[in-house]
């Protein structure tokens, strides 16, 4: 049985409450600027090995809800571009298909001095392998490695992967930095959020490095990658953008890693002038990724009024929490034009979602998609199963939950338990995962790697794989819900791509099980 009492009082060593960097103490001539030009070449590596963790797209990538743009590397890639004179290529492995005898070819033509490799757990093994082609191809190319991987194990990075640093947090002056230093002949070690090999990682406040003024940030550049190839399955027009407007949240959820909890955000204008430049590439459809995007509601009417006073006319989504909805902000997203909200509300059960410390109430997740919907509003939902303490009965209570409130799409899940979430190191220290399976991972990765333990605390892995599909079967493929699409949806490449997603579940949870 789960220790609820011992998981409620974890001390969170997980958290991390970073300060950000005054800038003012780094002035040193060596790391602003630069003696000569470097080529850079920054890689955002394929999913071509990632890692197997009970995913629909996994079983049958026609479930995938699209592919997005890295903005990550884009917004490194736009500060040097801007406040650099350093040459630099953005590699988007995972939109053009790239695989390593490619990657390998495209890093010979270019010829960096410095690679840059964009590291998340999923991708790790691909990221490693990028890594180590980079230093095949040539043992002088300095390569540094950051992204959400790096912030959990960054010196089993620069101990196992051949990497020669890692940048922990924001990458965009730390990445500025280094890459001024090597054109100086020079490595400093003294750096917030550059850690090398020779140094070894910092400790304290020179750890991390967080941003506090994200207007300093030039808006990233869509140019440097094939912008239109891009696409959601939900989305209604043929090109779409993802954007961040702050960085971030306060929230505590045990199934997230994210490691610093103030949220920094931009100023209205800066946000503004961003949507101006992807509408002026014709792009129709924005996604905004901000983990809650209504944390404050002063910043919201600012961003709708100015939608509504500068007439931009363009569809776009958020991502947000059910409890920070009331009528009047959900009435000036809708306003502005705001058509899709996704909604994390990870279970129907109460006692569940006290567990997990989400900070909502089955009451706030009703009263914010009746909102969404009031205003026609479409609503996405996220559900996950095999959470702490959760029974079959609670997952189907959950099931039902989603089917009540009828939002018009939902995803199903399996929970993992990624390393650097306080249920990771609960499961570790109960005995539920027996062993820490991420760290050898990050040490020595392969490829396909399958998580070998999930919360298995009352169902099985094949049992929660199970109630996934019965999940996805039972709310997808009800006559209602499918007259529903049918009757609302107009327009042939949505229809195209909603028929392609939803003959890929088919196979995954359905034709798959009979054969």
């Amino acid at each position: 049985m789960t220790d609820n009492t011992k998981l409620n009082k974890s001390n969170n060593t997980h958290l991390k409450f970073l300060k950000p960097v005054n800038l003012s103490n780094y002035m040193e001539d060596y790391i602003n600027i630069p003696r000569k030009a470097l080529s850079v070449l920054l890689i955002f590596p394929p999913e071509t090995n990632a890692v197997r963790a009970l995913y629909t797209f996994e079983e049958n990538p026609d479930t995938s809800i699209g592919i997005k743009p890295p903005l990550g590397v884009l917004y490194l890639a736009s500060y040097l571009n801007r406040y650099s004179p350093h040459q630099v290529k953005v590699l988007d492995c995972q939109i053009l298909g790239l695989n390593e005898e490619q990657i390998e070819q495209e890093i010979r033509s270019f010829k960096p001095d410095v690679v840059g490799v964009s590291a998340w757990t999923d991708f790790w093994f691909d990221a490693y392998r990028c890594i180590q082609i980079a230093k095949k191809v040539d043992k002088a190319i300095h390569v540094t490695v950051g992204g959400p991987h790096v912030g959990v194990y960054p010196q089993e990075t620069l101990d196992y992967s051949g990497c020669d640093s890692v940048i922990i947090g924001d990458g965009e002056i730390p990445l500025f930095w280094l890459i001024n230093s090597l054109s100086n002949d020079q490595l400093p070690s003294h750096l917030p959020g550059l850690h090398t090999k020779k140094g070894g990682v910092k400790k304290g406040a020179l750890e991390f490095f967080v941003l506090k003024d994200l207007d300093l940030l030039p808006n990233p550049d869509r140019t440097l990658l094939p912008y239109k190839k891009y696409y959601s399955a939900v989305a209604k027009s043929k090109y779409i953008a993802t954007m961040i407007t702050s960085r971030g949240c306060p929230y505590r959820c045990i199934f997230c890693k994210l490691n610093f909890q103030k949220t920094l955000s931009r100023s209205a204008k800066n946000i503004l002038d961003e949507i101006e430049e992807i509408l002026k590439l014709g792009i129709g459809e924005i996604e905004v990724y901000d983990d809650t995007f209504t944390w404050s509601k002063k910043r919201v009417i600012e961003i709708c009024q100015g939608i509504i006073d500068r007439d931009y006319k363009f569809i776009w989504a958020i991502r947000d929490r059910v409890s920070n909805k009331d009528e009047e902000i959900i009435s000036w997203l809708a306003r502005a034009g705001c058509k899709r909200i996704h909604f994390g509300i990870e279970s129907g059960n109460a006692k569940t979602l006290k567990i997990i410390k989400k900070g909502i109430t089955k009451q706030q997740a009703i009263n914010a998609v009746n909102l969404a919907k009031k205003f026609k509003i479409e609503v996405l939902t996220y559900f996950m199963f095999g959470l702490p303490g959760e029974t079959i009965e609670d997952m189907r209570e959950s099931i039902s939950f989603a089917k009540d409130l009828s939002p018009d799409y939902s995803t199903f899940s399996v929970t993992v338990p990624y390393a650097g979430t306080e249920m990771y190191e609960t499961a570790l220290s109960n005995g539920i995962i027996p062993y820490d399976y991420w760290l050898n991972f990050a040490k020595n990765p392969k490829p396909k790697f399958e998580v070998p333990f999930f919360w298995e605390e009352h169902l099985s892995k094949d049992e929660l794989r199970n109630i996934r599909d019965e999940a996805i079967r039972s709310f997808y493929f009800r006559p209602t819900y499918i007259i529903k699409q049918l009757v609302k949806t107009r327009n042939f490449r949505t229809v195209f791509r909603k028929a392609k997603m939803a003959w890929g579940l088919l196979k995954a949870v359905l034709i798959k099980k009979q054969e």
